[in-house]
């Protein structure tokens, strides 16, 4: 099975180039590349020793005795908040705190920069890399660089980072997707004239049940190969890696980006510990496409979202250090802070982060 799924990885491990411009046009999006090393745009920096003190504060406030001023110590105990390795962000479990316990953490939370909006340090970069992770949260994240590219940053190449989780039934799929679906059909009429009028009929009508959508989604894609894309991603072998392809297609994009050279990379599941095979993660997919010779070591723009971009900013100093002239990410603020904010999800992003700072060896 192992070897299976490596030789699955690498058959999907295409480079899907959109040419609805001359090449050259579009790799004129970005001319101004830096040639020289600069250190990856550190959005944490643990030496400061204020963002040591407020990693203090929020143990504090869950009543977790530790030593201040030791970030070993501080870091054993976050790692009780750090999700197994084969367990998805989903399934953590709640972490229980009273109000005033949330309301505090969560502004500590905003001080480490894990709530805002955080934007590029510089305006062009030869990769934009999307980082894997559940249909929409991948669509809104090719979304957030497209308000990035509206504001006058540019790339010239596009990568879609993937692994082969299998897609999650409640987490991967949803109306709004279907919708982004069935509109792409219409726009680019890629439907016979009956298969039109239903689906229309569907996008009208707001109590159409959401089984009934989905069957008809699969049953239309499945008829025209130009739609492969999103039959792949609506079947039940669908990865995370196909997904990617298919929010591309569907995201609120200009059409600038859309004529970019864009390649998805679908990462093999890896062995850890005791042989046990797991899911690629993002410093995994990140090392799978550095696999590539033709890759430009030149300027490297990540796409994330909050809260994790602090660590999969982390993971990028850790991966691509030296490696590349220019590294940054990007991400988009969490718009459920001000809803029912998962503590949890921050505690896990936090212990991360330092997982892999200690590991850097700072």
């Amino acid at each position: 099975m192992f070897i299976h799924n490596i030789i699955k990885a690498t058959i999907r491990t295409i480079i899907f180039t959109l040419f609805m411009y001359n090449y050259s046009i579009c790799a004129s999006a970005c001319n101004n590349i830096h040639n020289t090393y600069s250190n990856v745009n550190k959005i944490l920096d643990m030496s400061e020793r204020k963002n040591t003190i407020i990693f203090s504060k929020i143990l504090n406030e869950l009543d977790i005795p530790h030593d201040p001023n030791d970030i070993q110590s501080i870091y054993q105990c976050f790692k009780r908040f750090r999700r197994a390795s084969n367990q998805e962000r989903w399934q953590i479990k709640p972490v229980v705190i009273n109000e005033q316990q949330r309301q505090t953490i969560l502004n500590l939370i905003s001080e480490l920069n894990l709530i805002q909006d955080i934007h590029a340090s510089e305006s062009c970069f030869q990769y934009a890399l999307i980082l894997g992770a559940t249909s929409p949260t991948i669509k809104s994240r090719i979304e957030y660089l497209a308000t990035e590219w509206n504001n006058g940053i540019r790339v010239n190449e596009i990568v879609l980072l993937g692994s082969n989780r299998q897609l999650n039934t409640e987490k991967d799929y949803s109306e709004r997707i279907l919708r982004g679906v069935f509109e792409y059909i219409i726009n680019n009429n890629l439907a016979n004239e009956k298969d039109i009028i239903t689906i229309t009929s569907v996008l009208k009508d707001a109590n159409t049940d959401y089984n009934q959508q989905f069957a008809l989604a699969k049953e239309i894609t499945a008829k025209n190969h130009k739609l492969q894309i999103f039959s792949n991603y609506l079947s039940t072998t669908a990865t995370e890696a196909d997904a990617a392809l298919a929010m591309f297609h569907i995201a609120a994009i200009p059409k600038e980006m859309q004529n970019l050279p864009v390649s998805l990379i679908s990462a093999p599941d890896v062995k850890r510990a005791d042989n046990i095979i797991f899911r690629a993660n993002t410093a995994d997919t990140i090392n799978y496409w550095m696999n590539n010779d033709d890759i430009k070591k030149t300027s490297v723009l990540a796409v994330s979202n909050q809260p994790y971009v602090i660590y999969q900013q982390q993971v990028l100093y850790n991966q691509l250090k030296n490696k590349f002239n220019n590294v940054d990410i990007i991400g988009g603020k969490d718009n459920a802070v001000n809803k029912l904010a998962k503590i949890e999800l921050y505690l896990d992003t936090l212990a991360l982060f330092l997982h892999n700072y200690l590991e850097s060896g700072n």
